[in-house]
Order: C-alpha cells, then structure tokens, then sequence
C-alpha cells in the first residue's frame, strides 16, 4: 500500500510482515529488545541449505522459515534494525574453516559479536553462546573476521551469561 511501512514481526513461520511494530519490543531496555529478538530468530528457524539464492537472503527465512547463516542474518539484522539496534554482516571462516557469516550489533556504543545461526536451542532452551561475545571469545571458533570496517569488539558485559548472572 502506497505510503505504509511495514515491519517484521517475528513469530510463529511462516514470519508475518504487518503494519505492527516487532511484537513485545516497545519499552524495552535496547539490550532486551535484542534478546527477544535473538531468541525468536534462534528457535524458528531451521538450518537448511538448498543450494538456493533464498538460502542465503532473507526470503528464506520470512517464507520458508529455514535457510543458511547469511538468511539467519538478514532476518536478525532487519528485526535489530526495526528495534532500534544498529548492526552489520561480518564475513568469516567458522571452526571447519568454511565461510561463514554472523553480525555485530551496537550496545549502548559498544559493539559485540552475535551468532544466532550456531545459537540453535538445545533441549528446548536457546544456548546464548554466540549472543554478545568479544572478539576473543568469538574467535575461539570464529577466524578470518578482523577487517577495515569491521569493528573491535572488546566488551564483555553484554554477554548473556554475564547479562543473566547480574540480573
């Protein structure tokens, strides 16, 4: 419709893109907002590569609800985004030494690595393995990520284990 906007609401796949803002987000501190996020992304969908260019945009995702780690990310950078969050795509190698690709997020002005394609649930809960790491905790499996324009991520206290320990 001419002169609406729509948002991505993360929900139940297929993901529904409405006038609505990202459900649940509204009033939240911007590191919750990135949680909420992170977790609905994480438990939808479904690691899945088909050898189609869907695998690795966010068509994927939105309507198949699977793809491969530049899908997961286009969808989490999009819903980061409509919450508030600035974020980019960062090209690496992953622990097998093939390509692979994650974000880094901003958090109150500090940037940190998050993975939601390797965060997939385990027993039913999300892991938050990859959610908010340091450079040196990303890259105990990580690699070939450091360069111009990609940010040092120092920070630690955005991680969800610390996150979780002080709340």
């Amino acid at each position: 419709v001419a002169g609406e906007t729509f948002d991505l609401i993360v929900s139940n796949p297929p993901f529904v893109i409405t006038p609505d803002s990202v459900r649940g987000t509204a009033g939240l501190p911007p590191v919750e907002r990135e949680i909420l996020v992170y977790e609905r992304i994480a438990r939808r969908l479904t690691y899945i590569n088909n050898g189609d260019v869907r695998d690795h945009n966010i068509v994927g995702p939105v309507l198949l609800s699977a793809g491969v780690c530049e899908g997961y990310n286009a969808l989490l950078m999009l819903a980061l985004r409509r919450v508030g969050l600035p974020c980019i795509k960062v090209y690496g190698v992953g622990k097998s030494g093939g390509g692979h690709c994650w974000s880094v997020v901003w958090l109150e002005g500090e940037p940190v690595h998050c993975d939601v394609t390797w965060d997939k649930p385990s027993r039913g809960a999300v892991r938050f393995a990859y959610l908010n790491r340091s450079d040196c905790q990303i890259a105990r499996d990580h690699g070939d990520f450091r360069r111009p324009g990609i940010p040092v991520c120092r920070s630690e206290r955005w991680n969800y284990d610390t996150l979780a320990l002080s709340g």
